[in-house]
C-alpha cells in the first residue's frame, strides 16, 4: 500500500536442499523512490522460500507454509508482514505442511489455501482462525491456478488441462468442467486481467500458446488469443 515492493527469497545464495538449517529468511523492501533497500529478515524460526502469499483487505500480506528442512518438506505455519512497520508475525498453524501452496483472496475477505502437499483445503477466516474444507479434498499440483470469479467461486484454470470450480461455503465442494486446451501447462502463468477474466499462456513444452477463461457465467467458457512470440516456461 505503500509503494514499497517486498522481496523474499531463502536462506542463502545455494539450493536450497543444500542448507541443514531453516530457521530464517532473507528479505527485504524496496523503496523505488530512493533506490534504497531495508533488511527485513524472517526472524520468527522459519523459512517461507516456496509459501503462497496474497494480500490482506488491510494491506498487510499473509503467507502459507515454506521450506521445512533440506528434504524440501513444508512447514505448517502461516506469516503476516505488516508494511506500516516492516514486521513479521506468526499466524495459526495449517493442519499439516504446505510446500508451494497457493493461497487465493476470496470474495468475503477469507483467504483460500489449497495443495503444497494435503489434498484438503484450508481457508483463513476474517478473524485470523482457520478451517477446513473437509468435503473438498483434491489432488493438484503444486501451486494451483485458482482466481476468484464474481459469483465467489475459486475457478481452477491449471497448469492440468481440467476446469474446475470450488465453492468454498462450509465443508467446500468442487465441481468439474471440460479441458481448457490440450497442453499440460506446467511453469505456466495466469492472471487475471478484467472481472471474470482470466489469461492463462505458456508452460510444459516452452509453449507459445495463450488463452482467456471467462469465468463471468455458471460455465467457463475458453477462448484463444494470439500467440506469443516465443514459447515461455517459468
Amino acid at each position: 500500500p505503500n509503494g514499497k515492493m517486498l522481496a523474499w527469497d531463502s536462506v542463502g545464495d545455494r539450493a536450497t536442499e543444500t542448507f541443514p538449517v531453516h530457521d530464517f529468511t532473507r528479505a527485504t523492501v524496496y523503496d523505488p523512490a530512493t533506490g534504497t533497500h531495508t533488511p527485513v529478515n524472517v526472524d520468527t524460526g522459519y523459512n517461507v522460500f516456496c509459501s503462497g502469499f496474497a494480500h490482506l483487505t488491510d494491506g498487510s500480506l499473509f503467507l502459507a507454509g515454506g521450506n521445512k528442512d533440506a528434504q524440501l518438506n513444508g512447514i505448517v505455519e502461516t506469516h503476516l508482514f505488516n508494511p506500516a512497520n516492516n514486521d513479521w508475525s506468526l499466524g495459526p498453524n495449517m493442519a499439516a505442511g504446505r510446500w508451494y501452496p497457493s493461497v487465493t483472496p476470496l470474495t468475503n475477505g477469507e483467504m483460500l489455501i489449497t495443495e503444497g502437499g494435503p489434498d484438503i483445503p484450508e481457508v483463513r477466516r476474517t478473524d485470523g482462525t482457520l478451517r477446513t474444507l473437509s468435503t473438498a479434498s483434491l489432488g493438484l499440483p503444486l501451486y494451483p491456478w485458482l482466481d476468484v470469479a464474481p459469483d465467489g467461486r475459486a475457478f481452477y484454470s491449471g497448469p492440468d488441462q481440467t476446469l474446475r470450480a470450488l465453492d468454498p461455503a462450509g465443508g467446500g465442494s468442487w465441481q468439474s468442467f471440460g479441458q481448457r486446451d490440450a497442453i499440460n501447462r506446467d511453469y505456466g502463468s495466469h492472471a487475471v486481467y478484467d472481472v471474470g477474466k482470466t489469461l492463462v499462456a505458456g508452460g510444459g513444452p516452452s509453449s507459445n500458446d495463450a488463452r482467456v477463461i471467462d469465468t463471468n457465467g455458471a460455465t467457463p467458457q475458453v477462448s484463444p488469443t494470439a500467440q506469443m512470440a516465443f514459447g515461455r516456461r517459468q
